[in-house]
């Protein structure tokens, strides 16, 4: 007799509370036309995200530490599906081919496929192999498994990372006429039929799971193909139906590229593309049983309570800023993933909003995203710091601020600001700094937006060996309770005098000796132009200001 190991799953109903203690809460985090057709998202082991954008030909990133987004690839043919590995680094399914990168966006090498479509391969190393469409992908960080959904040829491919080289062999599916396709075969993945696979992912127990664009089920297999069971959709209709009884039952519609994602807890969330909602699966608390025929496959794995919408379902809408749970309007979400350092999932909606959206705590979601920085750069100039940069996608941004930091400082301290064009092309900005430090000058620029949330730059350095003496500058400006002043280094009697613009004098302040900046309090002083003078051993300078 065959003893097979089953799993029994329990689903709860699961929707969201408008009360204190269940946060759930949906907001946008890129804005309407920021992104260009999102497929997928996947996070990293630190959580950061990262956005697989078809039609914009790239992948970009937002990085959790410092708040920014990045371009890390661009040119890409027909970007899709994203999994990382155990590494830390990422695979990426491409037009008829499958290639590896580090977290960076730097090439290792194609792992699959040529870029040519074709079914070949099964066997031998995956480097020789066709593919064809490859679009969502999952990665078995246990077995070092990598499975590929190949749409057009109905089938999902693994490739075993665990022996080298790699081998690529056909998991489930076949290539046969569709048919009456969407039938499960339960001892044998292979002899299992469906029709154009996009979505895959991968339990804790490395049992695979897949949807796709006209199977409206999702299907389950265990890592060796022999026991394949329905978790949802049994029926196999185009439909909306089940939220509160048993999943296998349910109806859904299509599931797109990085569609069905696992949270920490095993619960299955799958992106119901045409129904415009999210449904959750919950996981049973008890053990896996081992019974002693798999011949009923439909009370196999059989999800009791049904599934749930916890985000969308009111139907296609452009709006992504509605914050009402299940009453949300949501526009064909397509990839989902979760943060591995908390319980936030991300979603991409593939419809005409192109948001990226993020159900969690208000705490983890204040931060949006209203800016991609491409570039910055800083260079000596004679003697100034000359400061260039570009970005993209400008959406309620206020301002860049600049910020300096001398080779002694401990801090950074603000020399000027830039105003926002808000543009969503690339725009590009400059700023010089006139009075530079002696030694290394760090910059790095403080990125704000219009509710005060801000990003930080990377620092770039410019050294200067040595100065004239007209190294003084001064923020802000116009003033009001406190004037920041970069000077040069001071001396054993340096002073700095605040006199009126009719040359009365109206304080004296003393400076730290060796110190290259100071603060200065304004409050006494009335709306009005003034005169500093930075007075350094009989050194005079002099600079206007306006309160």
């Amino acid at each position: 007799m065959l003893i097979k190991k089953i799993f029994t799953f329990l689903l709860v109903a699961f929707a969201i509370s408008t009360s204190a203690n269940a946060q759930n809460i949906i907001r946008t985090v890129t804005d309407f036309g920021t992104v260009s057709k999102p497929e997928s998202v996947a996070t990293d082991a630190s959580g950061n995200l990262y956005i697989v954008e078809r039609f914009g030909a790239r992948v970009r990133k937002y990085t959790v530490a410092t708040k920014t987004v990045s371009t890390i690839l661009t040119g890409l043919t027909s970007p899709r599906g994203i999994a990382f590995d155990e590494l830390g680094n990422f695979y990426l399914s491409e037009q008829h081919k499958i290639t590896k990168y580090t977290s960076a966006g730097v090439l290792i090498g194609i792992v699959a496929g040529s870029g040519t479509a074709g079914y070949s391969g099964d066997g031998a190393a995956a480097t020789a192999a066709l593919l064809n469409e490859p679009n969502g992908i999952a990665y078995d960080k246990v077995n070092k498994y990598l499975y590929i959904a190949e749409r057009p040829s109905r089938i999902i491919r693994k490739i075993d990372f665990s022996v080298s080289p790699a081998i690529i062999s056909t998991f489930a599916g076949s290539q046969g006429p569709e048919g009456d396709a969407n039938l499960i075969n339960p001892l044998n993945a292979r002899l299992t039929y469906f029709k154009q696979p996009a979505a895959l992912a991968v339990d804790a127990e490395g049992s695979v799971y897949w949807s796709g664009l006209q199977m409206y089920s999702v299907f389950k297999s265990n890592t060796a193909g022999d026991a394949v069971v329905y978790v949802v959709g049994q029926t196999r209709n185009k439909a909306n139906s089940g939220d509160g009884s048993a999943a296998i039952s349910a109806q859904m519609g299509t599931v797109g590229a990085g569609g069905l994602a696992f949270d920490a807890s095993g619960n299955l969330y799958i992106s119901d593309s045409f129904n415009h909602r999210v449904r959750k699966v919950l996981q049973a608390t008890t053990a896996p049983i081992t019974h002693s025929t798999i011949s009923n496959y439909a009370g196999f794995n059989n999800f009791v309570e049904g599934s749930t919408t916890i985000v969308g379902g009111a139907g296609e809408g452009a709006d992504p800023n509605v914050t009402t749970g299940n009453s949300t309007i949501m526009n064909a979400p397509y990839g989902i993933a979760f943060n591995p350092a908390s319980t936030v999932m991300y979603i991409a909606e593939n419809g005409g909003t192109y948001a990226i959206r993020a159900v969690g705590s208000a705490a983890v979601l204040s931060t949006t995203l209203p800016l991609d920085l491409i570039s910055f750069d800083a260079k000596a100039a004679n003697e100034t710091s000359v400061l260039n940069w570009t970005s993209e996608n400008e959406v309620n941004f206020k301002e860049f601020i600049i910020e300096r930091k001398g080779e002694n400082d401990a801090n950074f301290t603000a020399i000027g600001t830039v105003a926002t064009k808000n543009l969503k092309t690339t725009t590009s900005y400059n700023f010089i700094d006139a009075n530079p430090l002696k030694g290394n000058n760090y910059y790095q620029l403080k990125m704000v937006d219009n509710d005060g949330t801000f990003k930080l730059s990377e620092v770039k350095a410019v050294k200067f060996a040595s100065l004239s003496l007209a190294q003084l500058s001064i923020y802000p400006n116009p003033v009001q309770n406190s004037l920041n002043l970069n000077h040069a280094e001071a001396g054993a009697n340096s002073s700095i005098l605040i006199y009126g613009i009719d040359g009365k004098l109206f304080s004296k302040n003393s400076v730290v000796r060796n110190s290259t900046q100071s603060t200065i309090d304004t409050t006494p002083l009335k709306a009005g132009q003034y005169v500093l003078e930075f007075n350094n051993g009989g050194n005079k300078q002099v600079i206007k200001f306006v309160k």
